[in-house]
């Protein structure tokens, strides 16, 4: 969500990046409805309308993106010639495409937020997977011992002529072996969780993207944004979230979490 320090003009790498690590995080391979479809729901084309006008009456036609797939190749009608700035390089968005590219960048986010699931995948909690860990070291550090002071490989590894060499591949068992120890300790620590996003992919997103929105328009934009969220779930064929119909109630809490995250850290 960077701004162009020259003006009230923002940049879409970050935006454009973020969506394209939730679609490869997620493995979401569909691109899910198009803003055609989106805005054949009731009240959604005004909707859209309306935050692409206010990013336009925010940002005028300072609007910048380095060549991303997202938005379009490098042979695209949609960017100017190079630019290269002591604080930015990239191109900026011609003038008469301006409203065609805040309008993908708009279908871009809907589609990723219709497509996540609603619940994040639980991974094993992080003591148990270092201490899996430290039990792979050990046997590696293990087997290493057995390999290289078995007599036939010993007397290759003389033969090496770098001395410096041989003796790191002599001390790696017991350099293994004291990081597998280093990471015991850390599995015992005993460590408070202070969770920073939703544990609804969905809403963590959307979070971010009411975040872009704001950044380009100076406003969230809570009605106009629940509109689109409710057509591009209905394109989808899927049911409207609950969370949906309170953006200003989950964007609160997301502050907050960011807040508590932030004190704790600052100790």
């Amino acid at each position: 969500m960077a701004k162009s320090e020259a003006s009230n003009g923002i940049v879409l790498d970050d935006y454009l990046n973020t969506v394209a690590a939730v679609r490869r995080d997620f493995t979401l391979t569909l691109p899910g409805p198009t803003m055609r479809q989106i805005e054949d729901e009731p009240a959604a084309k005004p909707a859209a309308n309306e935050i692409i006008q206010a990013f336009v009456d925010r940002c005028g036609t300072s609007i910048y993106s380095r060549v991303h797939p997202l938005l379009g190749t490098a042979t695209s009608d949609i960017y100017t010639d190079a630019i290269k700035t002591e604080v930015y390089s990239g191109h900026k968005i011609r003038d008469d495409r301006i409203a065609w590219a805040l309008r993908r960048t708009l279908e871009l986010g809907l589609q990723a937020m219709v497509q996540l699931p609603f619940r994040q995948k639980k991974s094993a909690p992080a003591a148990k997977r270092l201490k899996s860990l430290v039990s792979t070291l050990n046997r590696l550090a293990d087997k290493l011992t057995s390999t290289i002071y078995d007599p036939e490989i010993r007397g290759r590894i003389d033969l090496y002529e770098d001395a410096t060499a041989r003796g790191k591949l002599s001390a790696l068992p017991s350099e293994i072996r004291q990081s597998a120890n280093a990471l015991t300790v850390v599995a015992r620590l005993k460590v408070r969780k202070i969770r920073v996003n939703s544990p609804n992919p969905q809403i963590s997103f959307a979070m971010y993207f009411i975040g872009w929105i704001e950044a380009g328009t100076g406003k969230q934009h809570y009605g106009q944004l629940e509109t689109l969220i409710e057509a591009a779930f209905h394109a989808a064929g899927k049911a409207v979230p609950t969370w949906a119909g309170r953006l200003g109630i989950e964007r609160h809490l997301h502050k907050r979490r960011r807040r508590k995250w932030a004190q704790s850290i600052s100790r």
